[in-house]
């Protein structure tokens, strides 16, 4: 093939002139003479790029790509968005030297809105000059989310320790669950994760009644909107469980007698029957400094104090151990910000909270 792209020569820039001569090889494997060489000249600037024109006037999702025109030896590429209904801009630099954009990682972007796209190429520490500017459409819905049926499947009973999974939408703002009661009458249950997490732990559901059933329904919120209630799982929600994070911690004794001796002990069996409770407190103007009381009828109780992150990892942290009436302090100030589960359990009783450092 006798032709040859100037951007197969990895040394080569704009702005430069060059002698150019060529020489062949035969079928033996040797060179011919250079032939007489030929001045060319580079254009002064980098070539410009747009929004390739295949994705010009479209409709897109926050899971959509979107490309511009190639340029050679480009190691990145810089696109602008300009919000044509308040004359905002955003910017986003492309990932390495990709031509390609994954909607998603345009800050501020927002449903059913237009745009007007730019999109500028580097070579050589060079940007290209604003090439055309073409219009994008974002389209006017967040799409459909749902319980996952794929891992949790409807007419399944779940133990109230249980973590549910929605369906995920790509950049989702929040998710709203909303149990409604098919076994009694009861007001419908809503919870809601605003920190963009498609998980929801049955736990923290407030108005949940083990035995009974529910119609699962769940709508997500993206780019400013809010989208409708999927289709209806309904489930059933059973005895609570250890969930998965406290499935490796020991058994106590007491708690082992109750559970798995048939004729189980009169000292486990009282100790089964006494109720206790945890009060949480945050002192005040603290970050992440919180006072645990238990209250128990029996004042010769204890527990033992563990936390946990969203993915079920034991934190390292110098864990009280609470009697009760009495308050011992819990100092979470050396954790990153977040969202912890806070677990006080001896060997018939357990209480689990959410917990929060910022």
């Amino acid at each position: 093939n006798p032709n040859f792209l100037l951007q197969w020569f990895p040394q080569i820039e704009y702005g430069r002139t060059y002698e150019v001569s060529v020489r062949v090889r035969a079928i033996l494997p040797t060179y011919g003479d250079f032939g007489n060489s030929c001045i060319i000249g580079l254009q002064d600037n980098v070539l410009t790029t747009s929004l390739e024109v295949q994705y010009a006037n479209g409709f897109f999702d926050f899971c959509d790509i979107i490309g511009a025109r190639k340029v050679a030896l480009a190691s990145q590429y810089r696109w602008t968005f300009l919000n044509l209904d308040d004359l905002t801009t955003s910017e986003v630099i492309g990932l390495a030297d990709s031509r390609l954009l994954n909607m998603y990682r345009v800050p501020n972007l927002l449903l059913g809105t237009t745009y007007i796209v730019g999109a500028f190429a580097t070579v050589a520490g060079e940007e290209s000059p604003a090439g055309t500017l073409r219009f994008l459409n974002m389209n006017n819905a967040v799409p459909n989310t749902g319980l996952n049926s794929d891992i949790y499947p409807c007419g399944q009973t779940y133990p109230i320790s249980t973590f549910l999974q929605a369906r995920e939408v790509c950049e989702a703002e929040s998710y709203t669950w909303r149990f409604t009661n098919t076994s009694s009458a009861q007001a419908p249950v809503f919870y809601t994760r605003d920190d963009g997490s498609r998980f929801v732990d049955l736990d923290f559901v407030t108005g949940l009644m083990e035995g009974d059933s529910y119609d699962v329904e769940v709508l997500a919120a993206q780019g400013g909107l809010i989208g409708d209630y999927s289709v209806i799982c309904n489930i059933t929600i059973g005895p609570s469980e250890n969930p998965n994070l406290l499935m490796t911690q020991p058994t106590f004794a007491a708690e082992a007698d109750v559970i798995a001796n048939e004729n189980p002990s009169p000292v486990a069996l009282r100790e089964a029957q006494i109720s206790w409770d945890v009060e949480l407190e945050r002192i005040s103007n603290s970050n992440g400094i919180y006072n645990l009381t238990l209250s128990s009828e029996d004042h010769s109780q204890m527990a033992f104090v563990e936390v946990f992150d969203l993915n079920g990892r034991r934190i390292d942290i110098a864990s009280p151990v609470l009697a009760v009436e009495a308050t011992e302090q819990l100092n979470l100030s050396n954790l990153p910000h977040g969202v912890y589960l806070l677990r006080v359990f001896n060997g018939s009783h357990q209480e689990i909270r959410k917990i929060t450092t910022f």
